[in-house]
């Protein structure tokens, strides 16, 4: 069912576990077994999820349904808050040291400091029942991250079925709120919480996109 993001995963050195994991074990014939198995699986949480009004394709016919999303300057402080990002010292002493490479061998830091924490933004589609039908699936998580346990490091935004797509205005409804929401994280940042109760500001910058030779070239 799975198999597709899971192999990608792999590719990193990751693997699905948890809910993810199991739904690998479910039926990939229907893809109404897909959607109840997730909804069966997740359990209510208090990460803040928004809500857009997305173009898709139903019954022939250009429409917009609301759909989730996780924007990243609102996710990053639940995961602070619950060890899922650190940003203890020896945390930022490794951002500072990533910035400090950076310039030493020439990249453009365009304006980043040695506050931001370094993040990827991460893209793909998969085949998930018999018949074909994709998810597109866009991520982001730490580019210093240490951790192989993808539950924690690899942080969903939004996902939706290909097969309602309208092509790139479907993905671009999305990636334009996740933009604003990055450049929150870059120019002003924001106040979290850690496990132990410090309060700070943190910021952070995008320097890596990743994906697949297909998803380049199919969606950027």
């Amino acid at each position: 069912m799975l198999e597709v993001v899971n192999k990608e995963f792999q590719s990193y050195g990751l693997e699905l576990e948890g809910a993810a994991g199991e739904f690998l074990k479910t039926s990939g014939k229907w893809k109404s077994n897909f959607q109840r198995d997730m909804l069966r699986k997740c359990t209510a949480c208090k990460v803040p999820v928004t809500k857009l009004p997305i173009p898709v394709m139903h019954n022939d016919v250009v429409t917009r349904r609301q759909l989730p999303l996780l924007l990243p300057h609102e996710l990053l402080p639940w995961l602070v808050k619950h060890g899922a990002l650190p940003v203890d010292e020896p945390a930022s002493a490794a951002v500072s040291k990533f910035w400090a490479h950076a310039r030493d061998v020439g990249m453009p830091v365009n304006g980043a400091t040695d506050l931001h924490i370094p993040l990827y933004m991460w893209g793909a589609d998969a085949q998930f029942t018999e018949n074909q039908d994709k998810l597109v699936a866009v991520a982001m998580g730490r580019v210093l991250e240490t951790s192989k346990d993808a539950r924690l490091t690899v942080w969903p935004l939004f996902t939706f079925q290909q097969g309602y797509s309208v092509g790139h205005g479907t993905l671009n409804a999305f990636m334009e709120e996740v933009v604003k929401s990055l450049n929150i994280l870059f120019e002003h940042g924001v106040m979290v919480e850690t496990p132990s109760g410090e309060r700070k500001r943190v910021y952070a910058a995008v320097v890596q996109y990743q994906g697949d030779w297909k998803w380049h070239k199919d969606r950027l």
